[in-house]
């Protein structure tokens, strides 16, 4: 399967989950369908050790996803990073949704563009139950 990618290399998959995103931040968007988005979406990955990035909230593991290289760099600049290069793998959302969350071993989730002026988490609704707004992965 080809991945389709606009003029600045930004998958359109990618490119639509933002805007979607966007637009739930701006209250003209629908949350529910963001999801759906996700799974057609290629996104970055950030890699450590050619393992996809992830961080722990209290008990929920996060795999990091970010819809641009931009908004991969502003992470990096967040967390004090941003004079090196970082690895990352491009990854359909929908691997992410059904292999990579459910091998986390316990409550995970995806979280996109943290460190962005709208990050969204992706809790994996088989692995969570309910989620309290504090589980929710911090900007």
């Amino acid at each position: 399967m080809s991945t389709q990618v606009d003029g600045s290399g930004v998958t359109v998959g990618a490119l639509d989950l933002a805007r979607g995103i966007e637009a739930v931040y701006g209250g003209r968007g629908d949350s529910r369908g963001l999801t759906g988005l996700l799974r057609s979406a290629t996104v970055l990955c950030p890699l450590v050790d050619d393992e996809p990035l992830v961080a722990e909230s209290g008990s929920i593991r996060w795999i990091y996803a970010f819809t641009d290289e931009a908004a991969l760099a502003r992470f990096a600049v967040a967390r004090g990073a941003g004079d090196r290069p970082w690895d990352f793998a491009r990854v359909e959302g929908h691997r992410l949704l059904d292999v990579a969350v459910p091998a986390l071993g316990g409550p995970g989730g995806v979280a996109v563009n943290v460190g962005s002026p709208a990050p969204m988490p992706f809790p994996a609704m088989g692995t969570l139950g309910t989620l309290s707004s504090r589980a929710a992965v911090a900007r």
